[in-house]
């Protein structure tokens, strides 16, 4: 039943996501990027990869460890008494820290504000959302998870009509569209789940203002694992920035790279979000554990394997419908390096989500703080002498360490896991792989041998002989699910 509710909620989560964010990904961030340029695009990109290295100052692992005491059984009220004086220093603190710091390093400061200003408004939206992800509220939560990007998409699509971006003009006009989308996204959720969850907040008992030490105690962990993870994830445009004479440029074509990558991130993060609350119902339940870790696994293989395989052989086409004018060789290995590192990184959103809600924090942060040495150094080495490419290459290679290490340090917590369905998965991807070597050996063009092979991998899912909770009705079926 655990592993049914799941899979609903998480087709209808990634059907809307899907329907909204790689639009703005791929084709609405990509024309700004085209239209502003790589080096102007580039500096934005820069700024917005520095903004969030700062983001665990505004969270400290809160949203974290609310959906895990929601799903717990704790009431909301009493973690919002708590949480609410917290984010709002916290939120202060980010935004002085990361404004005097980016001032120091020389980075504009209306960008840098407009940037701040954003991510401020989406960490309370990700705060409202950590409610209703732990009370189990996966639709209503899916639906506040595309509102913001919807109305930005709306307002940047009337800028283009009416040639709106252009230089570093146009930068701002596409940082303050975000600002209203978040602004308006805050305000409804906010009402939503002050409705449903908070509305007796003063009249819960037991919800006494908890010391705001006790509250950052409580999510110190989580806070420590989200800095080093954004800092192995996000530091590279960073260095490149620091570490070479046209390292705008550079952050550019990483940019142009990085935006397949962050668009098919998607659907591993979403799925993230069930996991958490679903793995920490049932952390002293090992086998139905197990059977969730299992069906997670499952479902994430059979989605970034076949991406992360079409990103890094058919790279070359897929930098082309981006942008044809500015398709280069260096460009082409990035994305393609970028998309390999794709299948490790998915399915760290699995096992680094299991350590997580079985309370092993120190454990995966150990693993993250090895991950970041790791990809400085590997940075450090590679950036002066193969730019950007290098930076591809150091996230393929920290990121695979990682996940192996959290494979690894799971393997103990899971009774039961069956491999025999990941080797049907494998087997599976060898003959889709053969079937688009053939198509090739026909003559055929690059988009039929991807279809082709996408054909037969999809007919195996539907089919269901992969994995017995992995056919198609249980993502149609809507009987059983909340929220």
């Amino acid at each position: 039943m655990v592993q049914r509710k799941f899979l609903q909620d998480l087709f209808w989560l990634q059907l809307l996501n899907w329907l909204i964010k790689p639009f703005w990904i791929l084709v609405l961030e990509n024309t700004v990027q085209n239209r502003l340029g790589e080096e102007v695009y580039g500096s934005y990109f820069v700024v917005f990869n520095f903004s969030l290295l700062f983001t665990i100052i505004m969270d400290m692992g809160m949203n974290s460890m609310i959906t895990r005491e929601v799903a717990s059984g704790k009431h909301p009220v009493v973690l919002w008494k708590a949480g609410f004086p917290v984010k709002l220093l916290l939120s202060a603190a980010y935004a002085v820290f990361t404004i005097l710091v980016g001032l120091s390093q020389g980075l504009p400061i209306t960008i840098l504000l407009l940037v701040v200003l954003n991510q401020m408004l989406l960490q309370w939206i990700l705060m409202f959302r950590a409610y209703l992800q732990g009370a189990g509220k996966g639709r209503t939560d899916a639906w506040f998870s595309v509102l913001d990007r919807v109305i930005a998409i709306l307002l940047c699509l009337a800028l283009i009509r009416g040639n709106g971006f252009s230089g570093r003009e146009g930068l701002m006009w596409f940082a303050l569209c975000q600002t209203a989308g978040y602004a308006v996204a805050l305000v409804f959720i906010a009402w939503k789940v002050h409705r449903e969850l908070l509305r007796n907040a003063y009249a819960v008992e037991g919800g006494n203002l908890h010391p705001i030490g006790a509250v950052l105690r409580g999510s110190l962990g989580f806070a420590l694992l989200a800095l080093l993870m954004a800092g192995f994830t996000r530091v590279d445009a960073l260095m490149l920035q620091m570490l070479l004479k046209d390292g705008s440029f550079q952050a550019g074509v990483y940019a142009r790279g990085f935006r397949l990558l962050d668009a098919g991130l998607i659907f591993p993060v979403l799925m993230s979000t069930l996991l958490l609350p679903a793995f920490t119902a049932k952390a002293f339940q090992r086998k139905e554990l197990s059977q969730l870790a299992e069906t997670g696994t499952m479902v994430m293989l059979l989605v970034a394997l076949p991406a992360a395989a079409l990103g890094f052989f058919y790279a070359g086409p897929l930098m082309g419908l981006l942008n044809p004018d500015a398709t280069s060789a260096q460009g082409i290995s990035v994305l393609g390096w970028l998309m390999l590192a794709y299948l490790p990184m998915s399915m760290v959103y699995v096992f680094g989500t299991l350590l997580t809600a079985l309370k092993k924090l120190r454990l995966l942060n150990m693993l993250a703080c090895c991950s970041l040495a790791l990809n400085m150094l590997l940075n450090l080495v590679l950036i002066p002498r193969f730019g950007a490419l290098g930076t591809a290459w150091s996230a393929a290679a920290t990121q695979s360490f990682f996940c192996l290490s959290c494979i690894w340090f799971s393997r103990g917590e899971l009774n039961g896991f069956s491999a025999l369905h990941v080797v049907k998965i494998l087997l599976s991807a060898l003959c889709c792989a053969a079937l688009a070597f053939l198509l090739s050996t026909l003559g055929c063009v690059w988009y039929a041998q991807a279809i082709g092979a996408l054909a037969l991998w999809l007919l195996l899912l539907l089919s269901g002989k992969l994995h017995p909770d992995l056919h198609l009705k249980q993502f149609l079926s809507g009987r059983g699910a909340q929220g």
